[in-house]
């Protein structure tokens, strides 16, 4: 009886190597693109559905913390290794624009606007020349806050010189006629 092994134990051709290398490489590619495919469809439904996400949102939408530390990372600082009162600094200035902002656009009257501005374009906004800077950033017209003087305190102070006089003549020692000048 003659035993005939099926099996190649034997020698390996170089063209069934090289197949088996094309196929391991084919499908670690088919790997690959099945992860992309699945990276790019999830990044579809994420725009379909139009969940929010760190790009979508608009510069009205950033919150002053994060405007914060936006700004620290565009001035090259580490946020951790800031120092803590620059970044309370910074956060305090974020939160007053955002609370000027938020009261213009709510204020609809033009007394409550001119207030605003009154206090926004005051005298040291000017002497720093930061109108323009102030008015890109509450989103206020720059010729209307350079137009504007402090009106609301000097119509505080309006009428205190009547009060004083008034008050003035009603002391006993004032209202009393001088002396005629004896020769």
């Amino acid at each position: 009886m003659v035993k005939i092994d099926f099996n190649k134990g034997g020698k390996k051709t170089p063209t069934s190597i090289r197949s088996r290398k094309k196929f391991a490489s084919l499908e670690e590619r088919i790997s690959h693109l099945e992860i992309a495919n699945k990276r790019v469809s999830k990044r579809y439904e994420r725009f379909v559905k139009g969940g929010s996400t760190k790009r979508s949102k608009n510069a009205d939408e950033i919150t002053p913390k994060s405007r914060t530390n936006k700004q620290l990372r565009e001035a090259g600082l580490n946020i951790k290794r800031a120092d803590e009162s620059l970044k309370r600094r910074l956060l305090f200035s974020n939160v007053l624009v955002d609370e000027i902002r938020e009261s213009a656009q709510e204020n609809k009257t033009t007394a409550g606007k001119q207030v605003i501005r009154s206090i926004i374009c005051g005298r040291i906004v000017k002497k720093y020349r930061l109108s323009k800077a102030m008015a890109g950033a509450t989103k206020l017209a720059r010729n209307s806050l350079m137009r504007s003087t402090s009106g609301p305190l000097k119509k505080m102070d309006c009428g205190w010189k009547e009060r004083v006089f008034s008050v003035l003549l009603r002391l006993p020692f004032l209202s009393a006629k001088p002396a005629a000048p004896s020769s």
